[in-house]
């Protein structure tokens, strides 16, 4: 309830402009680190223009608190927030009190808490994987936080985390803590922290670029780009400049096309998807059965339609995703058909090819009079298009594309027309649907001929972008590193994935640190000059001379899966 009511307040105020524009915390689509950043790029304007920023910092000692909360709601009252909400609001506010609850035992039995608590058994059991993502969530969350705005800071600051990272991975891993870094960074699949400090300044930037004017970080964004004179000191603006021309130059994405930021318009209901959606499966796991229902229902839906009834298949493809992506339709007007097709973009997206896909329906329907048609009924296998179009599912991208096909919709139901949406399993010998995916997939590549200039990126697609860039610099760095050669032979390619413990985490420990060449052995702790203080045997004093070969051995039963067998000599 709180967060419904919290939706709602977001809306009423946003679209009402009641709060001030350089209010950055508890807003949807801001935060806190634009004040930060805000504020930082300032200091540094400063230093590069040989002038002093100054600067007042307030701080309200328990302002919450201290909030005189009969004048709140005078106030909320005089901004229009009456009726019901002003009274849950005034309720939500009397009488306040905070307890903690633990396995349904609140905090005043506090004792009893210790005794339900089931006990692990230690680091050990759990899951290689899990530890990561604890360590992820737990540790990298703590440094990362506005890491796009203090990267301009020294190396010798920078590094210190490293050694956080090292420790980290290694406990995870359970490997020693002089281990490689690059070795238990791949090992992981767990981002270099300043790559994953880079990539987080790529999105940021691009977050940035599609905010309207009215924003004042992008006011200060632009204000920026129209300095000529070169930095003496590199701003945290210059710095994720630089970063999202790196990126531009080896994936081709521009963060000024990005497409702008949609005004957010507070909470909408979702409405639920019609059963057969989930009862037909996917189409890559879709039985016989499921098929055969599938086409039973289009053919009865197919049954059902008036004579004045225009009936349209649409279907979009994309080469990549994003890639070259193409829409095809299909339109079946009584006894005529119709076959559209469009090049979309020779960088897009699936779901921007089955909204065009249905756009360009639209179009071709709006030449038609009430007369001739008075219904379209539309089939695509897109559930995602369709949600976003009829059941107020959230779109992050290609809001103008979204808002053009609702606006179509609506135009054609005031002159008239009955639109009706419906998804149809795609790869279910459909006729209509097999046909609009043709026509997609020869559409999708005639836009491989289409110019880049023309597309319009989403943060999506700089999001994807962003991980591909940082990704290929990993793989570089790790391709010619100085350390952790050993491991490189097993794996000379970085994955942001960690393998499963297989065929048990204490196996899967072992064959780690054989194949990273750190381990608990006598021969490394000696190198390491660790607990061990020679190499003599302690039985018969002499010194340990080994041969060690690895003998890579696959299972028959499961090829994908490799043993590694130590043989001493």
């Amino acid at each position: 309830m709180e967060r419904i009511i919290t939706y709602r307040l977001e809306g009423f105020v946003e679209m009402n402009n009641i709060m001030d524009q350089e209010q950055e915390g508890f807003r949807h689509f801001r935060g806190t680190t634009n004040a930060l950043l805000s504020l930082t790029q300032a200091i540094f304007n400063g230093f590069n223009k040989d002038k002093t920023t100054i600067v007042i910092f307030i701080d309200f000692e328990k302002a919450y608190d201290s909030v005189w909360r009969e004048g709140l709601m005078v106030k909320l009252y005089n901004d229009g927030i009456k009726g019901k909400m002003w009274m849950w609001i005034n309720a939500f506010l009397s009488h306040r009190e905070a307890r903690c609850m633990s396995h349904r035992i609140y905090s005043k039995e506090s004792q009893k808490i210790f005794r339900n608590y089931k006990r692990n058994q230690g680091i050990a059991l759990i899951p290689t994987k899990t530890l990561i993502q604890i360590y992820d969530s737990l540790v990298c969350s703590i440094f990362n936080y506005a890491s796009s705005i203090w990267q301009s800071s020294t190396s010798s600051h920078l590094d210190k985390l490293n050694e956080i990272q090292r420790k980290g991975l290694a406990l995870c891993l359970d490997l020693p803590s002089q281990s490689s870094l690059e070795a238990l960074e791949v090992l992981s699949g767990t981002l270099p922290i300043d790559l994953r400090r880079e990539e987080m300044a790529i999105r940021e930037l691009g977050k940035i670029n599609s905010y309207s004017n009215n924003v004042p970080i992008k006011r200060k964004f632009e204000i920026w780009k129209e300095e000529k004179n070169p930095e003496k000191f590199i701003s945290p603006l210059g710095k994720m400049y630089q970063q999202t021309e790196d990126m531009k130059d080896t994936e081709l994405v521009d963060i000024d096309k990005i497409e702008p930021q949609y005004e957010y318009q507070g909470l909408v209901s979702v409405i639920r998807a019609p059963d057969y959606w989930r009862n037909i499966g996917s189409s890559k796991s879709r039985t016989t059965a499921q098929i055969e229902e599938g086409k039973q229902i289009i053919s009865e839906q197919l049954q059902s339609q008036t004579p004045n009834t225009a009936v349209a298949f649409t279907d979009g493809s994309c080469l990549g995703n994003p890639g070259p992506c193409g829409a095809g339709a299909i339109i079946y007007i009584n006894d005529k058909e119709e076959k559209l097709k469009r090049p979309v973009s020779n960088k897009g997206s699936i779901l921007l090819a089955e909204l065009i896909a249905m756009k360009i329906v639209l179009d071709y329907i709006e030449s038609f009079s009430k007369q001739q048609i008075d219904t379209l009924t539309l089939f695509s296998d897109s559930q995602t298009a369709l949600g976003i179009l009829t059941l107020n599912w959230k779109s992050d991208s290609y809001h103008q594309t979204i808002n053009e096909i609702k606006g179509k919709i609506k135009n054609l139901n005031e002159h008239g027309f009955l639109i009706n949406l419906n998804w149809t399993p795609g790869h279910a010998n459909i006729k209509g649907n097999d046909e609009a995916d043709s026509l997609a997939k020869e559409a999708a590549k005639e836009a491989e001929t289409l110019a880049v200039d023309d597309i319009v990126f989403t943060k999506q697609d700089v999001k994807k972008a962003a991980r591909n860039s940082v990704t290929k610099k990993w793989q570089r760095r790790w391709e010619n590193s100085d350390t952790g050669r050993h491991y490189f032979r097993f794996h000379p390619e970085v994955k942001d994935k960690v393998k499963k413990d297989f065929p048990s985490k204490k196996m899967y420990n072992i064959i780690n640190s054989l194949r990273t060449g750190y381990s608990k052995l006598n021969a490394y702790q000696f190198i390491i000059n660790q607990h061990i203080n020679s190499e003599t045997c302690h039985h018969c004093k002499q010194k340990k001379m080994y041969n060690t070969t690895f003998l890579n051995v696959t299972c028959i039963q499961m090829p994908e899966t490799n043993y590694f067998i130590k043989y001493t000599s």
